[in-house]
């Protein structure tokens, strides 16, 4: 739909916004493998909060120092043609950061064995990939694809934490990071600089 210029820049911009996914994926695992060894629903919840919080305020603050990457340092570090990727960037920044949040919720079913919701999600992510792609491309190019692509996360994202928060009975707010979780981490990097300096 679009032609091969365009679609090497979008890979570029899709690579590279993609990596931020490591933050959400690496403590998924963490989760997971906290849900599946908690002892009771309390604990698989307590886990799976705090982890959505914290991986919450990571991706955010990964996807919004991606997007503030300039165009000039894109084009130094992989080609003149490809300063155009940060037009792609921005417009998957929404996608990627909800769906870096959305992972947590999806490591929460696989670790309580709902497969079906992912599932679920991950058709409705499709379902939405299919027209936006034909809809948007032609008209848009490559930044119609990173829009489409934004789209179909947040659809999916959005499928995933709504169930999420029925399934946990929590309320929206309480998936949103605060000063407790702040406090935590902080606590923690207090806690490693003391075990460093005896």
């Amino acid at each position: 739909l679009a032609d091969a210029r365009q679609l090497g820049i979008l890979s570029v911009g899709v690579a590279l916004a993609e990596a931020i996914w490591l933050i959400p994926r690496s403590t998924a695992l963490i989760q997971y493998v906290a849900l599946v060894n908690a002892t009771d629903q309390r604990g698989q919840n307590y886990a799976a909060m705090r982890g959505s919080r914290l991986t919450l305020l990571a991706t955010a603050g990964a996807v919004l120092v991606l997007a503030a990457v300039p165009a000039g340092w894109l084009a130094a570090i992989f080609g003149p043609e490809f300063g155009a990727a940060r037009v792609v960037i921005l417009a998957l920044a929404p996608g990627i950061f909800v769906n870096g949040a959305a992972m947590q919720a999806s490591s929460y079913f696989s670790g309580t064995a709902r497969y079906g919701v992912n599932n679920r999600a991950a058709l409705l992510g499709l379902a939405v990939t299919v027209p936006a792609a034909l809809l948007l491309v032609p008209r848009l190019g490559m930044v119609g694809a990173a829009l489409g692509m934004s789209a179909s996360y947040t659809v999916s994202a959005g499928y995933l934490l709504g169930y999420y928060r029925r399934a946990t009975g929590v309320t929206w707010v309480d998936l949103l990071p605060g000063a407790a979780d702040l406090q935590w981490v902080l606590g923690g990097i207090i806690g490693m600089k003391n075990e460093r300096a005896s």
